[in-house]
């Protein structure tokens, strides 16, 4: 008797770590439930990937300013959903998930084209734009909160609430403990890091709030923070 093979699904995931990482997570998630799972991305989430099988598809932000930059990004689209769209067809993955990013729409319009069943995941309590753009043509919308701004009425009725997938590794950190801070008289190292937006924030948010503790205390800090170029 053959046995049965394993279900293929297909994630797409744009270039930043908050949209790579949940994407990792549930292709760690299906590996283990008996599922193989193909990842496309652009060339800044291959950075990412370490020891993890995926596909570089070219793509653009069509958000960015510019003519010429929006005609390059339309062009980069544009291959990209020619070169998702002959993969799918070719290797008929049972369902397609997109984590948000520009680089997901290509590879989520092509899933659409295809008739393969499609379903985005948005990580923030606001759509972001790329999953704002796909929310009309998928067929479920996972959410990371119980409330979302941006899916029309109609599309609210595709939310599932799912949480934000954590990587295994990630999720056995939470485990660990903080040393406690006034047990000594050492550094405490603080790493402060934020995608995208809420980059902007903590570099808004952070130096003011360290300024105001105390003095011996703020003395002991040893800050690494991960800010926007324009915010450095």
């Amino acid at each position: 008797m053959t046995a049965p093979s394993r279900p293929l699904i297909a994630l797409a995931a744009g270039g930043t770590g908050g949209h790579v990482f949940p994407a990792v997570a549930v292709a760690e998630a299906l590996a283990r439930r008996g599922a193989d799972t193909m990842m496309m991305t652009d060339r800044r989430g291959a950075r990412l990937l370490t020891g993890t099988s995926f596909s570089v598809l070219p793509a653009g932000s069509p958000f960015q300013r510019g003519l010429i930059r929006k005609v390059r990004a339309a062009l980069q689209l544009g291959a990209g959903v020619f070169m998702a769209l002959a993969m799918l067809r070719r290797r008929r993955p049972a369902a397609m998930v997109g984590f948000g990013g520009y680089p997901s729409i290509p590879t989520m319009f092509a899933a659409t084209r295809a008739g393969i069943p499609t379903m985005i995941h948005e990580q923030n309590a606001v759509l972001g734009r790329a999953n704002a753009a796909l929310a009309g043509r998928v067929d479920r919308i996972a959410t990371s909160f119980a409330e979302v701004s941006g899916p029309s009425a109609r599309d609210r009725a595709k939310i599932v609430r799912t949480g934000n997938p954590v990587r295994e590794a990630a999720a056995d950190l939470g485990e660990t403990a903080y040393p406690d801070p006034t047990a000594s008289d050492g550094p405490i190292r603080l790493v402060v890091v934020g995608g995208s937006q809420g980059a902007r924030a903590l570099s808004d948010i952070i130096p003011p709030a360290i300024g105001r503790l105390e003095p011996d205390l703020r003395a002991r800090l040893s800050v690494v923070q991960q800010a926007r170029r324009d915010r450095q």
